[in-house]
This record gives structure tokens, C-alpha cells and sequence, in this order.
């Protein structure tokens, strides 16, 4: 194979036979070249060798491309360094390597995906944490009417919902505020938003209007599940944090007896046994342990207010 370039006399026409010979040796017709517009060139069996064309093409006896490949989608940052061997330009510009480079873009946007929801998410759980230390130290309000029922019901937005209705002071406008932060960062993690699966879906839709025939198929792992789960185990936390002040104070009131005081945490914790799972799955094992103990936390709470005697 023969890899050739431009010598520091390029002024001047003149080209150097790096491994094997002159450039004279090269023949065009059997061996063409690759001509970059960074000015270096090498033979097209060197640059493909180079960009790792093999991985995204089936090749024949003669070493040219046959049929698509399904590529190994690994999250590795040099797959994303579509460059010159010699001078570390962009090849981007070479419409032979547009597969490649696509694919190369994909990886790139999908560790920028995974950089911004690390950095996004440590922000919001330290605020969570000082929101929590705040609320425990601020002293509970008496301003409950003993004819307010309590009816903490159905699925965790209906219950703090209703938590947000009840109470008149602003005890829980922060935590309520960053809940709301929390769902968006969620969203903004699901896997239908991470760069594989989106480029898969306008694909799929495209094939429906029968607007292409090519499919796009990845690696399921090169999908991303931990920010997801981090910004579960965040609401969840919130929820219970808000739950479990709620349920201390309007205890410490008394209230007649013909209220109905239900409490049923039964979708919170389903919610945890889908997060154990889901954590589970992706090998997650600090936040199966914590979607565990929050489990245990909404039973002990359904379990105390369900054997709380009523007082007049």
C-alpha cells in the first residue's frame, strides 16, 4: 500500500514517496488518490484504512465498498476525529467519507449530551439539598383549619398539587419552583431526545412518506439511561421531601373525626419500583439502592397515617 503526501517544497511540485517510492510509482487508473484541501494526499486505500471505512462498509475481493455496515457505536472521542493523518485538518469535506463523518458527528453530539447533563444536573441536587435544609429549619406553621381535609391521592403531581392548594403559606414555593426545573432537565434527557434516536425517528418518519428507502440502525447501548434516572431520582426526592414535611405538620393538628384523611402512595410507588428497574438494567446501583429506600419511606408513611388514631 502506498501512502504518499506533500513535502515542505510543495511551491515547487514536488512530491516525496514516504514509504515506497516517488510519486511517479503511483498509478492514478489502479491506485487513485485522495486529494484533501488541506494540500496533503495519500493513496484512497490509505485514507480509508485512516478514517476506518471497514466499519461502516461491507468490502469485496477488489477492497471497494459493497454494502452499509452497521458500525460499532462506542462513545470513543477519536472516532469523532475525521482528520488529515499529517497535518490533523478536517476531512469533513470529502463527500466519500460523508457516512463516516455523519456518524462521527452523532458521537460528538451525543458526548455533548452527556457532558451538559452532567453539568446541568449537579447544580439542581445541590440546590435540592439546600432547599431541604431549609425547610427543616424553618419552624412549622399553625394556620391549618382542623375542617381542611386530606385527600393524597392518585398519581405524585395530583398529590402535590393538592399539598400546594391546601397550604397558604409559602413553606413549599421553592421546592415547588425546582420541581418544575426538574421535569424540563427530565424531558430534556428522555432517549427519544438523545442525537441516535432522533436522527432514527426523522429516518423512520421519512420511510413512511416514502421519502427514502435507507434505514438507520445503532447499537442500543450507545443510548444513554443515566440521565434519566438521575432526574427521576431527583423528583422523587423533592416529592418525598414535600410529602413527608406536609404529612408531619398537618398531623401535629388536630381534626374532627367525620374528615376523610386519605392517604394512598400506591403510584409513588410504583414510580420507585419502574426507577429500580430502570437502574437496575443500566447497572445504576447508587440510585437502585436510593429508589429502594424511598420505596420503603412512602410505605412507612401510608403505613403511619393508616394506623394514626383521630383526634377531636
Amino acid at each position: 500500500m502506498c501512502q504518499i503526501c506533500c513535502s515542505e517544497e510543495t511551491k515547487n511540485r514536488t512530491v516525496d514517496l514516504i514509504v515506497l517510492g516517488t510519486y511517479d510509482d503511483v498509478d492514478l487508473a489502479e491506485t487513485p488518490c485522495i486529494f484533501p484541501s488541506c494540500g496533503h494526499f495519500y493513496t484512497m486505500d490509505t485514507m480509508d484504512g485512516h478514517v476506518g471505512m471497514s466499519e461502516h462498509y461491507e468490502v469485496d475481493e477488489n477492497g471497494l465498498p459493497s454494502a452499509l455496515k452497521i458500525p460499532s457505536d462506542s462513545l470513543d472521542i477519536e472516532k469523532t476525529k475525521i482528520v488529515c493523518p499529517d497535518c490533523r485538518r478536517s476531512l469533513r469535506d470529502i463527500p466519500r467519507y460523508g457516512r463516516v463523518v455523519r456518524r462521527a458527528l452523532l458521537i460528538e453530539s451525543t458526548l455533548k449530551f452527556i457532558t451538559w447533563s452532567n453539568t446541568t444536573y449537579v447544580p439542581l441536587a445541590q440546590q435540592l439539598f439546600a432547599l431541604q435544609t431549609t425547610l427543616q429549619a424553618t419552624p412549622k406553621p399553625v394556620e391549618f383549619s382542623p375542617s381542611w381535609s386530606m385527600r393524597l391521592n392518585g398519581s405524585r403531581n395530583d398529590q402535590i398539587s393538592v399539598i400546594s392548594r391546601i397550604s397558604t403559606s409559602k413553606r413549599y414555593n421553592g421546592l415547588v419552583s425546582l420541581r418544575t426545573v426538574v421535569k424540563k432537565f427530565a424531558n430534556k434527557v428522555r432517549v427519544s431526545e438523545q442525537p441516535f434516536k432522533r436522527v432514527q425517528e426523522l429516518v423512520n418518519y421519512a420511510r413512511s412518506n416514502d421519502q427514502t428507502e435507507q434505514e438507520f440502525s445503532f447499537d442500543p447501548s450507545v443510548l444513554q439511561t443515566r440521565g434519566t434516572i438521575l432526574a427521576e431520582t431527583l423528583l422523587l426526592r423533592c416529592d418525598i421531601i414535600i410529602l413527608s414535611d406536609y404529612m408531619a405538620m398537618r398531623a401535629s393538628v388536630p381534626f374532627e373525626l367525620d374528615l376523610e384523611m386519605l392517604v394512598n402512595l400506591a403510584e409513588a410507588r410504583a414510580d420507585c419500583d419502574a426507577l429500580i428497574a430502570a437502574a437496575r438494567q443500566g447497572n445504576h446501583v447508587m440510585q437502585e439502592v436510593e429508589a429502594t429506600l424511598f420505596w420503603a419511606h412512602l410505605a412507612a408513611l401510608e403505613v403511619y397515617w393508616a394506623s394514626r388514631p383521630k383526634q377531636k
